[in-house]
C-alpha cells in the first residue's frame, strides 16, 4: 500500500510537471508567433513604403516628360494625358504610403471579388510588363557581358601589323 502511495505521488509530480512544461512551451510558443507576425508586419510596412517612393519617383519623371512635351510644342493631347498620369501615380503613391499592409490587402481582395475581370487583366498586363522588364535586363546585362569580353580579348590580343597594300 506504501508503494501504491509513492507511486501516485511521483505519477502526480510527473503530471505537474509535465503540465508546467506544457503550459511554459504553449506561452513560449505564442510569444514567438507574435514576434514573427509583428516582424512580418515591419516587414510588409517598410516594403509598402518602398513601393510608394518608387511610385512617386515615377510620378515625378513622368511628370518631366510632359514637361518636355509641353516645351516642345509636340501635341499638347499627348502633354495633358501624360500629366493626367503623372497625377494619377502621385495619389497612387500617397493612397499606398496612408495605407497600412491589411487595408490594402482588403481593398485589393474586395476588387478583385466586385470586378474579376479587371482585377485579372490588370494582373496579365502586369505580369506582361514584368517578363518584358525582365527580358530586357537579361538582353542589358548579356550585352554588357560581350562588351566586357570583347574589350577582355583586344587587351589580350598581341599587336599584329598588316602588310602595307602594294599599288
Amino acid at each position: 500500500m506504501n508503494e501504491q502511495l509513492s507511486q501516485s505521488t511521483e505519477t502526480k509530480g510527473f503530471k505537474d510537471s509535465l503540465r508546467e512544461t506544457k503550459d511554459k512551451l504553449k506561452t513560449s510558443t505564442k510569444e514567438v508567433a507574435s514576434q514573427a507576425k509583428e516582424r512580418g508586419e515591419q516587414y510588409a510596412n517598410q516594403t509598402r513604403q518602398r513601393a510608394a517612393d518608387r511610385i512617386n519617383r515615377v510620378s515625378e519623371r513622368v511628370k518631366e516628360a510632359a514637361e518636355r512635351f509641353e516645351q516642345e510644342d509636340q501635341d499638347p493631347d499627348i502633354a495633358r494625358y501624360t500629366r493626367i498620369l503623372a497625377d494619377k501615380l502621385e495619389s497612387t503613391a500617397a493612397y499606398v504610403r496612408d495605407r497600412d499592409f491589411q487595408q490594402l490587402r482588403h481593398e485589393v481582395e474586395d476588387v478583385a471579388r466586385r470586378h474579376p475581370a479587371l482585377f485579372f487583366g490588370g494582373m496579365f498586363v502586369a505580369g506582361i510588363a514584368a517578363a518584358r522588364f525582365l527580358k530586357a535586363s537579361a538582353d542589358r546585362e548579356s550585352s554588357y557581358e560581350q562588351t566586357s569580353e570583347e574589350i577582355e580579348n583586344r587587351a589580350n590580343t598581341p599587336y599584329q601589323t598588316q602588310p602595307a597594300a602594294t599599288i
